[in-house]
């Protein structure tokens, strides 16, 4: 059973190699990679806006990009391994 848990510096390259797996299928669609691919995923875990999804295995294979705003929790980004 997958757990969540907030992401820390060293999850970023998996965050990053995760939302390429994702989102790699639309760049022939829309001709460029869309923005989840070229995302700072290091200012949005420093920032404390980025939770990944384990398996059992401790391997990440989803992420969750969550930003708050003063009346609403905006959610920018939701991947999963393919």
């Amino acid at each position: 059973m997958p757990t969540l848990r907030p992401a820390g510096a060293a999850d970023v390259p998996g965050l990053t190699a995760l939302a390429t797996a994702a989102y790699e299928l639309y760049v022939p669609r829309i001709g460029h990679p869309p923005a989840p691919m070229t995302a700072d995923y290091a200012a949005a875990v420093a920032a404390g806006h980025t939770w990944v999804a384990e398996d059992g295995g401790g391997r990440v294979v989803g992420l969750l990009v969550l930003v708050p705003y003063v009346d609403h929790l905006l959610l920018e980004n939701v991947a999963v391994h393919p």
